[in-house]
């Protein structure tokens, strides 16, 4: 079984892909952040095998929680999974620890599978990244 956290400040989206994973067999959320300090101490109390971050959060951004969750947390996944296609914010994104980075636009099937990609250790990017 796949532990996840989701750290997401839009609610609906939170809820929305917890719904979706819920479906999966392997796949188990553990819990949601609504920003980056509660995503952090969640990562202490629940030690998720991945954690899918946005970067957009208040509190502490996605990319200064990734840093401290690949400092705490070195062999977690950790996928930023934003708006931002932008080279620039995958490049600070992968320098702040992230081993994975999806677009919000991703199809299902490819978050499932990044997913379990880096519970395996490795490092998904979405097409065109």
């Amino acid at each position: 079984m796949i532990h996840v956290l989701l750290a997401d400040d839009h609610s609906l989206f939170r809820k929305g892909l917890r719904n979706m994973l819920e479906v999966e067999e392997d796949i188990r959320v553990v819990g949601e952040a609504r920003d980056g300090l509660e995503v952090q101490a969640l990562a202490r109390e629940l030690a998720p095998d991945v954690a899918l971050l946005d970067i957009n959060m208040p509190s502490v951004d996605g990319l200064d929680a990734a840093r401290e969750l690949r400092r705490a947390h070195p062999r977690m996944g950790i996928i930023m999974l934003t708006m931002f296609a932008e080279e620039e914010f995958v490049r600070r994104a992968v320098a702040a620890g992230a081993n994975g980075y999806l677009l919000k636009d991703t199809p299902f099937s490819g978050v499932v599978g990044a997913i379990r990609a880096a519970a395996r250790g490795e490092s998904p990017l979405g097409p065109g990244l």
